[in-house]
């Protein structure tokens, strides 16, 4: 599952610029999975199960400054949002690429309009992808420190940050379980490897197939 994730996250980084995605990376396995990727010009920040062992600080305090940081970023893109009188990602982008065209459509003037074009030169968005590796450890790590709700946050991420251009990509080897409702309804994309129990599988796709012995059959995953 690391290579196949790896792979698609690199191709995603070949085929748009910095200034078009970037990535948040959270790894729960140790930092193995960030070690590869962080040094790409895309990664805009990475945590770990294991960050703040050696300051003296903590794990959880560390994810918890982590997930302070995307829901600051959350409402700064509401803002901006705002004040560009636009409503996703894609027409936040279109104004900032044209945003004399932009200023005329809404019928802007005077210093509103000055202000528009000050924050289409000086604020500009990109798509964001969090992906968290080892999604279910990160739901153990939730359930055994009480202070901070990662599970409420991610839940919250899914439910409101696609049209602001936040997207989240969950991975796991058992994902029994994991899945919140939330997420589930929130998510409109899966990719299933072959999987050890029937569960599991039912769990991602609805179906026992990616559990049967014939799996992968005519293909790696469903």
């Amino acid at each position: 599952k690391t290579e196949t994730i790896i792979s698609y996250l690199l191709g995603l980084c070949m085929q748009y610029r910095p200034d078009e995605l970037n990535l948040l990376l959270v790894d729960m396995k140790g930092g193995g999975f960030t070690k590869r990727l962080g040094h790409l010009p895309h990664v805009v920040g990475a945590v770990t199960d294991v960050d703040g062992d050696e300051n003296g600080t903590s794990a959880e305090y560390m994810l918890g400054r982590f997930l302070n940081a995307t829901k600051s970023e959350i409402k700064r893109r509401k803002l901006l949002f705002n004040k560009l009188h636009v409503d996703s990602i894609d027409s936040y982008i279109r104004a900032c690429g044209d945003i004399d065209s932009h200023i005329e459509k809404k019928k802007l003037s005077g210093e509103e309009a000055a202000q528009i074009r000050q924050t289409a030169t000086e604020e500009p968005l990109s798509h964001l992808i969090l992906v968290v590796d080892e999604f279910t450890e990160l739901k153990r790590f939730s359930n055994e420190n009480g202070d901070v709700d990662f599970m409420g946050e991610i839940t919250t991420l899914a439910r409101v940050g696609r049209s602001l251009g936040f997207h989240i990509i969950l991975i796991s080897q058992n994902i029994e379980g994991a899945i919140t409702d939330d997420i589930r309804v929130n998510s409109n994309a899966r990719l299933c490897l072959k999987v050890a129990t029937r569960q599991a599988s039912k769990d991602m796709i609805g179906t026992e197939l990616a559990a049967s012995a014939y799996m992968p059959g005519n293909g790696r995953a469903y």
